[in-house]
């Protein structure tokens, strides 16, 4: 609703990130969305989520950004050579940064390119509990954005909601 009321795009498109994350990484087989996921992976917390500078680096230069769009991006994103945390960096976006320059080209490839090569690091565990009232408040928020946001994807609650129910069916 921040987004009715203020038209901001920040808003919106956490919202669109916040569903599609769900729907990438929570939901499972039965169309339902799984409690979460640990916080390790390979016996390390955070694994999966962190970045050395130098990684971000080498991956985007593979990629062929340029070395600027990759220094932009690296500052708009708190990442630093020291690291942000135990000596690695969580990305997260300055409070300074001006939201409509992470959504212009190319802030969106690097974030696509960064997420696929995260998706080659070991993944850590899914929590595999399914709870039914924190289905119910999403598949609720869903219609809430679909109707108070996405005017242009008036099914997506719809479609969110016709998968829970199967997956509680199964």
């Amino acid at each position: 609703l921040a987004f009715k009321n203020t038209q901001d795009l920040f808003y919106l498109d956490i919202c669109r990130e916040i569903f599609e994350c769900c729907e990438r990484d929570f939901k499972n087989s039965e169309g339902l969305w799984c409690a979460g996921w640990d916080a390790d992976s390979e016996g390390e917390e955070g694994q999966f989520y962190i970045w050395t500078y130098e990684e971000i680096e080498n991956i985007l230069a593979k990629n062929e950004f340029k070395k600027e769009e990759i220094s932009r991006f690296l500052k708009l994103y708190g990442v630093e050579k020291q690291g942000n945390w135990e000596s690695k960096n969580i990305l997260h976006l300055r409070l300074e940064t001006p939201w409509d320059t992470t959504r212009q080209s190319p802030h969106l490839e690097i974030r696509q390119c960064l997420l696929e090569n995260r998706s080659k690091k070991v993944t850590p565990a899914r929590d595999p509990k399914m709870i039914v009232a924190w289905n119910g408040y999403f598949i609720s928020s869903l219609m809430k954005a679909s109707l108070n946001v996405f005017d242009s994807e008036p099914e997506l609650a719809r479609e969110f909601y016709n998968s829970a129910i199967n997956g509680l069916q199964n």
